[in-house]
């Protein structure tokens, strides 16, 4: 790897658990967050400025902030992030949009607060075409206990360059959830997403079409795939035990879009021929180049006696495509293994090694693995991954 250098510790960004690791990059700077804090580099990791992520986000005190998502939009110069928010008794509840002034992240950012109410906006993601702003959640109410449905909020382009008023249309689904909008890696108007139905988690497929100021039209929004649903991965292996019950789940934790078609990548057991079950890294591919996306591939990276789980996807501005996840095993400590694909996937490749188990007070792992195309280097990538510090806490690092 040309770069590498160490991103946020447990200690410095108040041991919140998971971290949340995320990376975003120009071609001046790299911007790393997790739960607490987000933290802006150079291209070659010197630190320029840390800043908790309520205050860039303008939060009251009133207010404590999760799940942060920082993209970097080359067709406005601009970077964009979002993060959900709530008071302590979960009655005030947001989902927050920050939009840069320009292409400096250390200069200004406009703010966005769209209210929620009762409601709790878990697990927020968000995609930019050349059209539009897509933010997207599951809801939870009756304090995380009662899951509603998916919700996507949807901002014009036009009125984020120009923030007077920042008019928004919100389509909800109670059918679905964990809604997963894939990063737009080449011009276009439309953004993609995939989600999960509730009764069967069988894969959905939905598109959001051009400007807010025109109809918006949802294709697909509740039709499933012919692909196998989505489920529960077991719990993974370290040295003396597992990270912990529900260290991490069967979720789509990231996609991508570029040029008619689209990725995600997931975690799911299987079973090897000892009847043995372990995980593996899911990666799933449509071509959307029709009005009904086809199904292209389905594939599991995955090991023998080893698990692979929590894993990020990115695409290069040549096309290859990059995907890092975590890997540990009875007898190997959390490390980070990248595998790439021009045309078939290339042997793993591994970026960083613990030396401990993992022993975080809440023993979740994850949420998400940032990856990020460099817009400088044509065939690279850039990427956030977690791993164990000596403590038995995590610590990220930036590749």
């Amino acid at each position: 790897m040309p770069t590498s250098f160490a991103g946020i510790q447990a200690a410095e960004a108040g041991g919140f658990e998971p971290p949340d690791s995320w990376t975003a990059a120009n071609s001046v700077y790299v911007v790393h967050s997790v739960n607490s804090l987000v933290r802006i580099h150079t291209r070659t990791g010197q630190v320029v400025q840390s800043a908790p992520i309520d205050a860039l986000f303008a939060l009251p005190a009133s207010q404590n902030a999760t799940d942060p998502r920082f993209i970097w939009d080359a067709i406005h110069s601009r970077w964009l992030g979002v993060i959900a928010s709530y008071n302590f008794n979960d009655t005030d509840d947001f989902l927050n949009l920050a939009v840069s002034e320009s292409s400096d992240p250390l200069g200004a950012w406009n703010v966005f607060a769209f209210s929620f109410g009762d409601t709790f906006p878990d697990y927020p993601g968000i995609a930019s075409s050349s059209a539009s702003v897509v933010l997207t959640d599951t809801d939870y109410g009756a304090s995380l206990t009662t899951l509603d449905g998916a919700r996507l909020t949807i901002v014009d382009w036009s009125a984020l360059l120009a923030p007077t008023t920042v008019p928004y249309v919100q389509l909800v689904s109670s059918a679905a959830f964990n809604p997963r909008p894939a990063q737009v890696l080449s011009t276009s108007p439309y953004v993609h997403l995939i989600w999960e139905d509730i009764a069967t988690r069988n894969i959905l497929y939905g598109q959001i079409q051009g400007h807010i100021v025109a109809p918006t039209t949802i294709d697909d929004i509740t039709s499933s795939t012919t692909l196998k649903a989505f489920t529960e991965p077991i719990s993974p292996r370290q040295p003396g035990g597992t990270i912990a019950d529900g260290a991490i789940d069967g979720r789509a934790t990231d996609a991508v879009w570029r040029n008619g078609h689209l990725w995600f990548v997931s975690t799911r057991p299987w079973v090897n021929g000892s009847a043995k079950t372990f995980d593996g890294v899911r990666v799933t591919e449509f071509l959307t180049t029709a009005t009904t996306p086809t199904f292209s591939q389905d594939l599991l990276l995955n090991e023998d006696g080893a698990d692979d789980f929590m894993g990020g996807i990115g695409l290069s501005g040549n096309g290859t495509l990059f995907v890092v996840y975590s890997r540990s095993s009875t007898t190997d400590y959390v490390s980070t293994q990248l595998r790439t694909s021009a045309d078939s996937f290339t042997d793993e490749v591994p970026l960083g090694q613990s030396t401990t188990a993992y022993t975080g007070a809440h023993g979740r792992w994850g949420d998400f693995v940032g990856v990020a195309a460099d817009p400088v280097g044509p065939g690279s990538v850039w990427l956030a991954h977690e791993l164990v510090a000596n403590s038995g806490a995590w610590k990220t690092e930036i590749a």
